[in-house]
């Protein structure tokens, strides 16, 4: 295995990542390049790992400055020199048989990636859910579309639980086409290049803080993610989706915030009635006090047309 790059991502997260290390410390596989890549905006992650005697137990990379995520992403990305990597975040943790599962899976076939469901814990690592479809068997990502499809209906695999492999994904960079959501059309190009392998197994554990990028919801930022989905090629099984939420999704601010978000807006198969729901949405952060009186007109709009 020593074909194969373990990359931490790290930014001001000194004390989560000591678990993130450990973990990987106590995979039951042992040769790979295991990389912390440090983009702290000072020394506190060094010290807390030279105080706790783990800085020699891989290699530490300190960034010359504070790089922005994407940025930082591409780093890691530049610097692969091996035929497989991951790019693994320093809030969560590997559960023993993590890398040695997905290196097998991945050289078993012709995939672009593979990937794992995973456990979900608290800030005090205690486990409070799972993340990602608890299947029976593996599921194959055959294109970008199918990958898209799994985000629309909020069925989906943890960002970190993806190890790569480094000929399918050479020419690929992450860009800001979807704002904060970017990882998602990163996996869309890489599924263009090869398959997607999901192992229906729960070998992680994805920590749910007040801390993450993701828990910061943004409304501008979903409609750059939605707008990007559009470029890719719907199928017949996704347009069926979209007619099921055509005329049953119609909800106030609050109880639009989850996974099926983009369900109501891919004005592409909705045709209007998206449009009236993207123009809800623009509202709504705008002019917040105006939400009720459209969602009144939509309503009067969907009894016509039944």
């Amino acid at each position: 295995m020593k074909d194969l790059t373990v990359f931490v991502l790290t930014h001001n997260r000194g004390q989560l990542l000591l678990e993130t290390i450990n973990s990987i410390l106590a995979q039951d596989c042992s040769d790979f390049k295991f990389i912390v890549s440090d983009n702290s905006s000072n020394d506190e992650t060094k010290q807390l790992l030279t105080e706790n005697k783990l800085i020699n137990k891989f290699e530490y990379r300190k960034r010359d400055k504070e790089y922005s995520s994407l940025d930082h992403f591409n780093m890691c990305l530049s610097e692969v020199e091996t035929k497989y990597f991951i790019l693994f975040h320093d809030d969560d943790v590997m559960l023993p048989n993590m890398i040695s599962t997905l290196y097998e899976k991945i050289t078993s076939g012709d995939y672009s990636a593979v990937a794992c469901s995973a456990y979900t814990i608290n800030a005090s690592s205690e486990i409070i859910g799972v993340f990602g479809p608890q299947n029976l068997s593996d599921i194959l990502i055959d294109n970008a579309s199918s990958l898209i499809y799994q985000y629309l209906i909020g069925d989906i695999f943890p960002y970190p639980s993806y190890m790569y492999s480094k000929e399918k994904c050479k020419s690929l960079i992450f860009v800001e086409d979807a704002g904060k959501y970017s990882d998602v059309t990163w996996l869309a190009r890489v599924a263009e290049q090869a398959p997607i392998l999901w192992v229906s197994q729960n070998l992680m554990k994805y920590r749910m803080h007040g801390g993450q990028d993701s828990s910061a919801w943004s409304y501008i930022q979903q409609l750059k993610l939605i707008n990007r989905m559009n470029s890719y090629v719907i199928t017949e099984q996704q347009k069926k989706i979209y007619k099921k939420y055509r005329y049953k999704n119609i909800r106030y601010y609050a109880e639009l915030h989850n996974h099926k978000l983009p369900l109501l807006f891919h004005y592409k198969y909705c045709e209007n009635f998206i449009k009236i729901n993207l123009h809800l949405i623009k509202v709504r952060i705008y002019k917040m006090e105006k939400l009720r009186q459209i969602y009144r007109k939509i309503k009067k709009i969907l009894k016509g047309r039944k």
